[in-house]
C-alpha cells in the first residue's frame, strides 16, 4: 500500500476507475478493441482524454491506468428459417 506524501500516517486514496459503457456491440468490434484498433478504441481514448481535461493540473505527470469497459454482446441474427 502506498502512503499519502502529505500525511505519511494515512494511506493514499486508491485511484477511482474510469468506466466506459459501450452498450451493445458486435463481436467483431470487441475483438478489434482487444487487439488495440477500431472505432471502440477511439471512443475509449476520447473518454480518457475527457477525464484528463476534467482533472486539469491533478493529472499532470500521472498516468490514468484503471479502465473498466462494460458492454453487452449484440445477439446474432438467426436465419430466416430457424425457429
Amino acid at each position: 500500500m502506498t502512503e499519502n506524501p502529505d500525511n505519511p500516517t494515512q494511506p493514499a486514496a486508491a485511484p477511482r476507475p474510469v468506466i466506459v459503457d459501450l452498450g451493445k456491440v458486435k463481436r467483431k468490434r470487441i475483438k478489434a478493441l482487444k487487439a488495440g484498433r477500431g472505432p471502440l478504441l477511439d471512443e475509449v481514448s476520447e473518454t480518457l482524454e475527457a477525464v484528463r481535461q476534467q482533472l486539469g493540473g491533478e493529472a499532470e505527470g500521472r498516468e490514468l491506468l484503471p479502465v473498466v469497459i462494460l458492454y453487452r454482446p449484440k445477439r446474432r441474427k438467426k436465419g430466416l428459417f430457424s425457429l
